[in-house]
């Protein structure tokens, strides 16, 4: 059988993610490494607020160096939060807002070449004020923008999160078409 793993190695232990190197078989019999950056699942949520405002934040990103626009999100934390119970924890963490409805939009790998974290994407609304409750190693902007705005910060080239991009760009095409998107 192509592509079997004939031995797995996890070669990195990491605080958000580890390094495992599997020894795979290719159609043709010969052997090759791969590396595969293990982090399990995410979720991520876009808001949107009675006025059609979509919250997203704003935080610092030292893999980039720099600042990233974004939709909440993070890792779920144990086995059996759900991707949508998760979403609801992080939109409540980092913006303080509960929703009224939630619904799922899509999930996708990250990046397959190399990692096999599952992103799951939400749309939410019906949107309730509170609290926020920040990671101890956090410090969050909370930005409400109109739809239009962000359109214009994707097309100036100035958007660089895969993740917030995918969910606007999404968010564009249903709120453009007979699809519904938020009820």
């Amino acid at each position: 059988m192509p592509y079997e793993v004939i031995e797995s190695e996890l070669t990195h232990k990491g605080l958000i993610s580890d390094v495992r190197v599997d020894t795979i078989t290719l159609p043709d019999g010969k052997r090759a490494s791969r590396e595969t950056v293990v982090r399990g699942s995410a979720a991520a949520v876009l808001p949107v607020d009675d006025n059609g405002d979509l919250i997203l934040i704003k935080q610092y990103r030292h893999s980039i160096k720099g600042f990233a626009i974004e939709i909440p999100a993070g890792m779920t934390d144990a086995s059996d939060e759900s991707p949508l119970m998760c979403a609801a924890r992080e939109l409540k963490e980092e913006t303080g807002y509960t929703a009224g409805s939630i619904k799922h939009v899509c999930s996708f790998y990250t990046t397959v070449g190399y990692s096999e974290e599952i992103l799951h994407v939400f749309f939410c609304g019906n949107l309730t004020a509170g609290e926020t409750d920040f990671d101890e190693n956090e410090s969050i902007e909370i930005h409400e923008y109109s739809p239009q705005e962000l359109y214009d910060i994707i097309d100036a080239g100035e958007m660089n999160d895969g993740k917030t991009l995918i969910a606007l760009l999404l968010y564009r095409v249903y709120t453009t078409s007979t699809v519904a998107c938020i009820k």
